[in-house]
């Protein structure tokens, strides 16, 4: 009984531990989310609509009447925005109500990308044949960037996109919590690797340029055709290409910048998933990410030449640890979506370090953090 009693309390703390740390992640899970909310409702419904929308919620937050002229578009008005919600929601529940579902933000959020990130794959179908010209107001391009004198090249919007526009997709491959240990240099992934982006739900984008083909295939016979092809014509040009940009010019996320000292960023990513049933058959060939295919793995496992009953052990152990349902036509993704309307500038993405980790390992010396509180919450 005292052992129960013990092994009850121990249970206890570690929930209690667990939920105080995850809180602030949560909540600005929370804050990203709405702050996308009203980036598609400004994209939907008009900028106006968007800023009622923001002063609805403002005033029941803070018990205060908002401040209409402050309440534009842009990085300082939304911080402040931002800052406003969270002071209320860290230290009062009741302020939630008035807040739209969490649910609710994404499937406004879903609804007004899904229709972006398909006109964006058709750009791309269309820019491959030549035939007809893009619909689309703008396209992207790499050139030399303005961010700092040692930034290299930088991605350039031209044309015009509106505030709440998907611009760009954050390319590469999707590996899963579960199989983070199969991810190329573990446990330092990132030693050696800055094209790594994490989503809140513990998915890291591996938009590395050169990789190993093998690592994308998903037995998907278009998505795997695409890739080996373009592997086989950029390896005989004899340059060095970034594989995942050639793909078509829209799958340039990677290769945003992080916003030089005291700019703010003018966009913002957004998780996205790829749901290959409900993808257009002719539009399949560039989407620009792949799955991490766990079941390959194990399959490569078995034709090892171990002993039989070590391989049935690995194989068991492999399965328990990667216990989790994953659909096969789903392929998590990230998309670029504009902060503000954009007009022949170059992207900027607030890249967001961990802070904990700038601890160890020195910072970048074009990197400075814009909004430390936020950074900090997101790797709380």
């Amino acid at each position: 009984m005292p052992w129960r009693s013990l092994q009850s309390a121990w249970v206890r703390l570690v929930d209690a531990l667990v939920e105080r740390r995850t809180d602030w992640r949560q909540l600005q899970h929370q804050n990203d989310t709405l702050h996308l909310f009203l980036l598609a409702i400004a994209y939907e419904e008009g900028v106006h609509q968007a800023q009622s929308m923001a002063q609805r919620l403002l005033p029941p937050m803070t018990g205060q009447r908002a401040d209409h002229g402050r309440l534009w578009f842009g990085a300082s008005a939304l911080r402040t925005l931002w800052k406003q919600y969270i002071r209320a929601t860290a230290f009062s529940t009741s302020c939630l109500d008035n807040v739209p579902d969490h649910e609710e933000q994404w499937r406004l959020v879903e609804r007004v990308n899904k229709r972006q990130v398909e006109a964006l794959l058709a750009a791309a179908a269309n820019d491959s044949s030549s035939s007809t010209r893009s619909k689309l107001p703008f396209t992207l391009v790499e050139a030399p960037s303005r961010a700092t004198a040692t930034a290299g090249s930088g991605v350039y919007l031209q044309g015009h996109a509106r505030i709440g526009a998907v611009v760009a997709f954050y390319p590469g491959i999707a590996y899963r919590a579960a199989v983070w240990s199969h991810m190329p240099g573990y446990p330092h992934v990132a030693a050696q690797n800055p094209y790594l982006f994490a989503r809140y739900d513990r998915v890291i984008i591996d938009a590395y340029p050169q990789f190993d083909v093998e690592r994308a295939l998903m037995d998907v016979p278009v998505l795997d055709r695409t890739l080996q092809r373009l592997a086989e014509r950029l390896k005989a040009s004899q340059e060095k290409h970034d594989w995942w940009a050639s793909l078509h010019p829209y799958a340039m996320g990677h290769r945003v910048n992080h916003p030089p000292q005291g700019a703010p960023a003018n966009v913002i990513p957004c998780s996205w998933t790829f749901d290959l049933g409900h993808i257009p058959p002719n539009l399949l060939p560039f989407i620009p990410n792949r799955r991490f295919d766990a079941p390959r793995v194990r399959e490569r496992m078995a034709v090892r030449p171990w002993p039989a009953a070590w391989t049935l052990y690995r194989r068991w152990l492999w399965d328990w640890a990667n216990d989790e349902t994953v659909q096969p036509s789903l392929i998590p993704g990230l998309v670029l979506v504009a902060m503000r309307d954009l007009q022949n500038e170059e992207l900027f993405l607030n890249y967001r370090y961990n802070p904990t980790a700038l601890e160890r390992v020195n910072a970048p010396d074009w990197y400075w953090q814009p909004d430390a509180e936020a950074a900090q919450r997101r790797w709380s």
